[in-house]
């Protein structure tokens, strides 16, 4: 059996995690969370990008954000068959991309350009992401960054439900 994944994160949620079955490696996002009584105050709104090696548990590489000018909360991923990641940073209305061997993020969608992206998933071909965010569900192209809304059907109506702890689209 393989060694239980080291601690190495600092913040205790993580709202994604992804198995790359073809490297056998384990991604993980994590944040700190204003609501989460055991962060420490000076870790609260920062957010990493854990990947792990999943025989020997190894921590292979840690992409973390600071909680300066402002929070950030990377939240979902997708794997791209080439390796590398695509996220979500849903505070912060943006969409990066870890490209196969890289040490940093790279903006595929810049800070603010959609509102609260969360669910994020890449088509089986590897040609469109799917975003879901506040107003909607956008398709992303990855080598670009250019995103179209995608128009609900006849007769379908959107809705924003608020709750205490996320919101969603319908």
């Amino acid at each position: 059996a393989a060694p239980p994944v080291t601690r190495s994160a600092i913040w205790r949620r993580s709202p994604s995690a992804k198995v790359d079955v073809v490297r056998r490696h384990l991604w993980v996002t994590s944040y700190g969370s204003r609501g989460m009584e055991s962060a420490r105050p000076e870790d609260r709104g920062r957010s990493g990008l854990f990947q792990y090696d999943l025989h020997s548990g190894a921590l292979l590489r840690k992409i973390a954000l600071d909680n300066q000018p402002r929070a950030n909360l990377l939240n979902d991923i997708p794997l791209r068959a080439s390796g590398g990641v695509f996220v979500t940073n849903s505070e912060r209305g943006a969409v990066s991309v870890l490209r196969a061997g890289a040490e940093a993020l790279v903006p595929l969608l810049p800070e603010g350009t959609l509102p609260y992206p969360n669910g994020i998933a890449l088509s089986e071909d590897g040609a469109r992401l799917y975003v879901a965010h506040a107003r909607g569900i956008s398709w992303v192209d990855p080598s670009t960054g250019q995103h179209t809304p995608v128009q609900a059907p006849p007769g379908m109506e959107r809705y924003w439900v608020p709750s205490s702890a996320t919101s969603a689209v319908f």
